[in-house]
């Protein structure tokens, strides 16, 4: 048999974080919601690299292959 706080408590976080916070996220100051959100919310801190730095050395690596002098590691590889 399964307690009743074990069957509860999940449905009332549930009703409070689809319908109540939102509400409640509206009457806040902004600064109280940018320091609750991190910590109800945790998020990866990984941050993304740009691609535009992926893409410009990808450019000169084309630019490189495609030469059409022969080098002696092509001439190898032939």
């Amino acid at each position: 048999m399964v307690c009743l706080p074990c069957i509860f408590l999940p449905i009332m976080m549930a009703i409070y974080m689809k319908f109540i916070m939102p509400y409640v996220y509206r009457f806040l100051p902004e600064r109280w919601v940018n320091f609750l959100d991190p910590i109800l919310y945790p998020t990866c801190p990984v941050k993304i690299p740009d691609n535009k730095e992926e893409t410009k050395e990808e450019g000169n690596e084309k630019s490189c292959c495609a030469t059409t002098e022969t080098t002696e590691e092509t001439k190898k590889d032939q």
